[in-house]
């Protein structure tokens, strides 16, 4: 008999438990219409690229999203703290660009954007020194047989005595030879389709428990084997500053969210990027101040086994690395 009163409580708790859950619709954060801003200064040569958009909420059922609204019409320049100012001339929409023999970053120097609206709002970022980094001392591969693909990692130096912080982007350029494929009439091909590889992974560090000690062994960047050709790889090296790299590792933690009902829900990452006249009114991004050392190497793939098989288009029409995203165009002469 306690058996059967058991069974009936737990039955009539569990309806009474369905009974009090009410669907909670949360407020949707709106953002639409805010200023985005994607790009840096370096020393480098230029030219540099400063890619404006304005922010788009798109909402379909449970689905919200936040999509790049490209942004023409706007003045943007670029100003040191010698009082030099460059404008930069829109190239595409929504992409600004300056010279080859335009500014060009210098280390101890401090600079700034400014971008003027069409309505007039000026927004300026907050001034940033540029840092200098270390060389790269050396970059190295490793061939593994299980991931099939080479593993590149960067060797280097912190200074000692003062606080640095770090980024690597990296690309890589591989060929395939790629063959004809049709439906229905043959495509144009040509022999080598050159694939560039961007690791689209933030790669950042800082050396607040390694200050002055040799940075070994940075991976940078993973490619996979699916062709004898030669692979070409160029790594640059950043300095940053504390708040561009707080800035990033706060944007990368958000795109590692798992997505369980413990994460904390997406919200937007404050750059520095102001109304100069309202400075309540932030735009999204930020433009980044940097210090860059580059180094370029080749691999050597002839001879290794285990390749892995590049994937075979049933049906297409067309040239044949449009398949393979890539260009017949060939690479300029690769040096360091």
């Amino acid at each position: 008999m306690k058996k059967l009163y058991s069974f009936i409580y737990f039955i009539c708790f569990s309806l009474l438990l369905g009974a009090c859950i009410d669907a909670v619709n949360l407020p949707i954060r709106d953002e639409s219409g805010k200023l985005v801003v994607e790009g840096l200064i370096s020393n480098a040569p230029p030219p540099y690229t400063i890619i404006l958009s304005t922010s788009v909420t798109y909402e379909s059922g449970s689905v919200v999203a936040r999509l790049p609204n490209p942004l023409s019409g706007v003045s943007v320049a670029v100003l040191d703290d010698m009082g030099n100012r460059e404008v930069f001339k829109e190239t595409i929409n929504g992409q600004y660009k300056n010279t080859a023999n335009g500014m060009r970053g210098q280390v101890g120097r401090s600079y700034q954007l400014e971008v003027i609206m069409p309505d007039g709002r000026k927004f300026v970022s907050i001034a940033e020194k540029l840092m200098a980094v270390s060389p790269i001392d050396s970059v190295t591969s490793e061939y593994s047989k299980v991931l099939k693909g080479h593993s590149f990692y960067v060797n280097t130096h912190d200074p000692r005595g003062e606080r640095n912080y770090y980024r690597w982007t990296t690309y890589g350029i591989g060929s395939l030879q790629v063959s004809p494929v049709s439906n229905p009439s043959p495509a144009s091909c040509s022999p080598f389709c050159w694939q560039y590889i961007e690791n689209k992974t933030l790669n950042l560090l800082s050396d607040e428990f390694i200050d002055g000690n040799q940075i070994q062994k940075q991976k940078v960047f993973f490619a996979p084997y699916v062709s004898q050709s030669d692979f070409y790889l160029e790594v640059n090296q950043s300095s940053i500053s504390k708040d561009a790299f707080r800035y990033l590792q706060l944007l990368e933690d958000q795109r590692n969210r798992t997505g369980s009902i413990f994460d904390p829900p997406p919200a937007s990452i404050l750059g520095n990027i102001y109304n100069a006249n309202d400075s309540k009114e932030i735009a999204l991004g930020y433009f980044i101040v940097s210090g860059v050392s580059r180094k370029r190497i080749i691999i050597k793939r002839t001879g290794l086994s285990d390749r892995l098989p590049m994937p075979i288009p049933l049906a297409f029409v067309g040239k044949c690395c449009d398949v393979y995203f890539g260009t017949s165009q060939a690479i300029p002469p690769w040096r360091d």
